[in-house]
Protein backbone atom coordinates (compact mmCIF):
# COMPACT_ATOMS: atom_id res chain seq x y z
CA UNK A 1 0.00 0.00 0.00
CA UNK A 2 1.27 3.43 -0.89
CA UNK A 3 1.33 6.53 1.23
CA UNK A 4 -2.14 8.01 1.86
CA UNK A 5 -1.76 11.06 -0.43
CA UNK A 6 -0.49 8.82 -3.26
CA UNK A 7 -3.25 6.29 -2.69
CA UNK A 8 -5.93 8.99 -2.64
CA UNK A 9 -4.58 10.47 -5.87
CA UNK A 10 -4.61 7.02 -7.52
CA UNK A 11 -8.16 6.43 -6.34
CA UNK A 12 -9.20 9.78 -7.77
CA UNK A 13 -7.67 8.87 -11.14
CA UNK A 14 -9.45 5.52 -11.15
CA UNK A 15 -12.81 7.12 -10.43
CA UNK A 16 -12.18 9.79 -13.06
CA UNK A 17 -11.17 7.15 -15.65
CA UNK A 18 -14.37 5.23 -14.96
CA UNK A 19 -16.46 8.38 -15.25
CA UNK A 20 -14.87 9.34 -18.58
CA UNK A 21 -15.26 5.84 -20.04
CA UNK A 22 -18.88 5.60 -18.90
CA UNK A 23 -19.77 9.01 -20.33
CA UNK A 24 -18.22 8.03 -23.65
CA UNK A 25 -20.29 4.83 -23.64
CA UNK A 26 -23.53 6.65 -22.83
CA UNK A 27 -22.83 9.24 -25.51
CA UNK A 28 -22.61 6.35 -28.01
CA UNK A 29 -26.19 5.33 -27.14
CA UNK A 30 -29.67 6.32 -28.09
CA UNK A 31 -32.97 5.57 -26.35
CA UNK A 32 -35.10 2.69 -27.60
CA UNK A 33 -38.13 0.74 -26.39
CA UNK A 34 -37.39 -2.44 -24.52
CA UNK A 35 -39.29 -5.34 -23.06
CA UNK A 36 -42.87 -4.32 -22.37
CA UNK A 37 -42.08 -0.87 -23.77
CA UNK A 38 -39.54 -0.10 -21.05
CA UNK A 39 -36.92 2.37 -22.12
CA UNK A 40 -33.35 1.23 -22.64
CA UNK A 41 -30.23 2.65 -24.25
CA UNK A 42 -28.88 0.97 -27.37
CA UNK A 43 -25.70 1.62 -29.34
CA UNK A 44 -25.65 3.96 -32.30
CA UNK A 45 -22.04 3.14 -33.22
CA UNK A 46 -20.51 0.15 -34.98
CA UNK A 47 -20.44 -3.22 -33.23
CA UNK A 48 -16.64 -3.09 -32.94
CA UNK A 49 -16.71 0.39 -31.42
CA UNK A 50 -19.51 -0.61 -29.03
CA UNK A 51 -17.56 -3.67 -27.89
CA UNK A 52 -14.47 -1.55 -27.27
CA UNK A 53 -16.43 1.05 -25.29
CA UNK A 54 -18.03 -1.63 -23.10
CA UNK A 55 -14.65 -3.26 -22.53
CA UNK A 56 -13.15 0.11 -21.53
CA UNK A 57 -15.95 0.75 -19.03
CA UNK A 58 -15.70 -2.75 -17.56
CA UNK A 59 -11.94 -2.40 -17.05
CA UNK A 60 -12.31 1.08 -15.56
CA UNK A 61 -15.13 -0.12 -13.27
CA UNK A 62 -12.95 -2.93 -11.95
CA UNK A 63 -10.17 -0.49 -11.14
CA UNK A 64 -12.56 2.08 -9.61
CA UNK A 65 -14.50 -0.36 -7.44
CA UNK A 66 -12.06 -0.34 -4.52
CA UNK A 67 -11.72 3.45 -4.70
CA UNK A 68 -15.49 3.87 -4.70
CA UNK A 69 -15.92 1.75 -1.58
CA UNK A 70 -12.95 3.31 0.21
CA UNK A 71 -14.37 6.79 -0.29
CA UNK A 72 -17.85 6.20 1.07
CA UNK A 73 -19.52 4.99 -2.11
CA UNK A 74 -23.04 3.75 -1.55
CA UNK A 75 -25.72 1.74 -3.29
CA UNK A 76 -29.06 2.50 -4.89
CA UNK A 77 -32.26 0.59 -4.26
CA UNK A 78 -34.20 -0.20 -7.42
CA UNK A 79 -37.84 -1.14 -7.01
CA UNK A 80 -39.71 -3.09 -9.60
CA UNK A 81 -43.22 -4.43 -9.24
CA UNK A 82 -41.90 -7.91 -8.54
CA UNK A 83 -38.67 -7.30 -6.62
CA UNK A 84 -36.30 -4.90 -4.90
CA UNK A 85 -32.64 -4.83 -5.91
CA UNK A 86 -29.72 -3.02 -4.33
CA UNK A 87 -27.06 -2.05 -6.84
CA UNK A 88 -23.62 -0.57 -6.61
CA UNK A 89 -23.54 1.96 -9.47
CA UNK A 90 -19.90 1.31 -10.36
CA UNK A 91 -20.15 -2.49 -10.38
CA UNK A 92 -23.61 -2.45 -12.00
CA UNK A 93 -23.09 0.31 -14.58
CA UNK A 94 -24.78 -1.83 -17.25
CA UNK A 95 -28.12 -1.43 -15.42
CA UNK A 96 -28.10 2.23 -16.47
CA UNK A 97 -28.16 1.08 -20.11
CA UNK A 98 -30.70 -1.69 -19.62
CA UNK A 99 -33.06 0.20 -17.26
CA UNK A 100 -32.22 3.91 -17.48
CA UNK A 101 -35.63 4.79 -16.06
CA UNK A 102 -34.59 3.11 -12.78
CA UNK A 103 -30.83 3.78 -12.60
CA UNK A 104 -30.21 6.94 -14.56
CA UNK A 105 -26.79 7.32 -16.19
CA UNK A 106 -26.46 10.62 -14.32
CA UNK A 107 -26.76 8.69 -11.04
CA UNK A 108 -23.82 6.47 -12.03
CA UNK A 109 -21.69 9.45 -13.02
CA UNK A 110 -22.69 11.45 -9.96
CA UNK A 111 -21.99 8.56 -7.61
CA UNK A 112 -18.27 8.57 -8.35
CA UNK A 113 -17.80 12.01 -6.76
CA UNK A 114 -17.29 13.52 -10.20
CA UNK A 115 -18.73 16.83 -11.23
CA UNK A 116 -20.84 17.86 -14.17
CA UNK A 117 -23.47 16.11 -16.22
CA UNK A 118 -23.52 13.76 -19.15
Amino acid sequence: MGKPPTRIEQQGHRLSDFRSAFIELVNACEPAGGDWDRARLVPHVSHDRWSQLQRDVAIAAGAAQEAYGANGGGTFTLRNAAYITTVNPIANWHVALERPDELKPQMVVGSDAGTGDI
